[in-house]
């Protein structure tokens, strides 16, 4: 049993370097095509685009049911279930497209959408109706941990985004629908990488009542699921609501370039630390020691990044995006110093779903919910458009009390476990935000590029020093974590079979 569980770290490990950079190379082509996008596009097309997107995620997570998470969980033969499962998802997406279409009008009238951005609405069901034709025995990337096959899929789709919508921006209508185009791009390849990685197709199957035997489990992942959509993203449908496209647009990209480096974060905790998790289950020690390694890496990668944006996001700003895209920064960084706190919050999820415990997760998301909105109307009441960042961030610390206090009912871990990562990662930011002010002291208005990006660069590596420096003579911590990572992906041997 021992060994089958080290292999479990060690397979969790290599699997999950490849999701990280699956997930890593996502996020540096989706920045590096915002910024050359939004030279192209305005603040305002983002904010139609981000419409679409949340009145299609909406209706997407009020009809899925999350059967792909039972059958994660789920140990034995699953193969019977997944024809069904891909003749259910087909019925329900074309419901959805239907729906979509006939509501379309209303819905761009609620975001203030008109023109040719309103029948983005209309055709909004195509981007819900395209990724229903994956390949459903993908489950199979995730359930066995190959996520080689996952970046593969998944870095092509992200490649023909940009390849799309940057095309279409310059040869054909620098507008909303760029985005749109570019995103049905992405989901179209997706599907055909997903056939080709796999190729063993389904085929269409209508024994639908297979798949109540999932409806225990997945019952509370659907709840869950859903309500983490609605806490989530409730704010942007007020913004949507309240103020125009353009600030919407404002708004949201600023939310999400501030969890650029924590959304990798949890894309790992949710993919690999769920499927690690649920095969260690029943070794709580062996939870013990993932959870606190999950810790460790989010000192370790995310940390920094939300740092460097609440130091120096202005100048990534200025120099990334240009002027007209100066009024982001502040929303930027108030996101950026509240995702310390949801960062925590979600690297609790994958723990408790893993352990067979999605309810505790789905009463997490509904208090986050009933906590956002008048959090959210206050902050708007009293600060206008810039209170509503501040908001979210009051809501993610209230609701960060609540996921330690369950965590500790669960886990059993004791504090004082938690001190290395926390007390060498305070420190590291205390070391760079004084170095940061020292720049400061200096007038920085006729900097050159080069020079802010070293400044920038140098505080990076600051941080760092102090972190490893900080940890390295605790039994475990953010070095002791990193050098267990490289050893299981070889680094150590390669580097000590070259000095020897």
């Amino acid at each position: 049993m021992e060994e089958a569980n080290v292999g479990v770290y060690s397979k969790s490990i290599r699997s999950g370097q490849w999701f990280f950079l699956n997930i890593a190379s996502q996020k540096f082509i989706g920045v590096i095509s915002f910024f050359i996008l939004a030279r192209l596009l305005l603040p305002a097309d983002y904010g139609a685009m981000t419409a679409v997107l949340l009145v299609i995620g909406l209706i997407n997570q009020i009809t899925v049911i999350p059967f792909g998470d039972a059958l994660t969980q789920r140990k034995g033969d699953i193969e019977s279930y997944l024809d069904p499962l891909w003749t259910f998802e087909i019925m329900r997406s074309v419901v959805c497209a239907l729906f979509l279409f006939l509501v379309g009008d209303m819905s761009a009238d609620f975001f203030h959408l008109s023109g040719s951005t309103a029948s983005l609405m209309r055709f909004s069901g195509l981007l819900i109706l395209i990724p229903a034709f994956a390949n459903a025995r993908q489950i199979f990337f995730f359930k066995e941990l190959d996520f080689k096959k996952v970046f593969l899929r998944d870095v092509v789709s992200q490649i023909i985004f940009v390849v799309t919508a940057v095309a279409f921006a310059l040869f054909f209508q620098a507008s909303p629908w760029a985005l749109f185009v570019g995103y049905a791009a992405q989901y179209f390849s997706g599907v055909l990488m997903g056939f080709i990685l796999y190729p063993v197709p389904p085929k269409l199957s209508f024994h639908l009542y297979r798949l109540k035997d999932l409806l225990g489990y997945s019952k509370w992942s659907y709840g869950q699921d859903l309500m983490n959509f609605l806490s989530s993203q409730i704010d942007k449908v007020v913004v949507g609501r309240l103020l125009s496209p353009n600030e919407l647009g404002l708004y949201a990209k600023a939310k999400d370039l501030s969890s650029t480096a924590t959304s990798i974060v949890f894309s790992i905790f949710d993919k690999v630390g769920f499927a690690a998790f649920s095969k260690v289950q029943d070794r709580m020690e062996k939870v013990h020691e993932g959870f606190l390694k999950s810790v460790d890496v989010i000192v370790i990668g995310a940390l920094p990044i939300t740092m460097m944006l609440l130091l120096e996001g202005g100048a990534i700003v200025q120099i990334f995006l240009g002027t007209s895209w100066l009024p982001l920064v502040v929303p930027l960084k108030i996101f950026a110093f509240g995702n310390l706190f949801l960062v925590f919050n979600r690297v609790v999820a994958p723990v408790f779903n893993a352990l067979g415990r999605p309810d505790i997760n789905f009463k997490i998301n509904i208090l986050q919910l009933v906590v956002t909105f008048p959090t959210m109307l206050i902050g708007y009441q009293i600060m206008g458009f810039r209170g509503l960042p501040y908001a979210i961030a009051i809501s993610w610390a209230i609701i960060l009390v609540y996921v330690v206090f369950r965590a500790r009912k669960i886990l059993h871990i004791p504090v004082k476990d938690f001190v290395p990562a926390l007390k060498s990662g305070f420190i590291a930011c205390i070391g760079i935000t004084a170095l940061d002010f020292l720049f400061r002291l200096f007038d920085r208005t006729n900097l050159s590029t080069p020079v802010l990006l070293l400044q920038i660069g140098i505080l990076g590596i600051l941080y760092f020093v102090l972190l490893f420096s900080l940890s390295l003579r605790e039994k475990h911590g953010p070095y002791k974590t990193l050098i267990s990572i490289f050893r299981e992906i070889g680094i150590v041997e390669r580097v000590e079979h070259n000095v020897t």
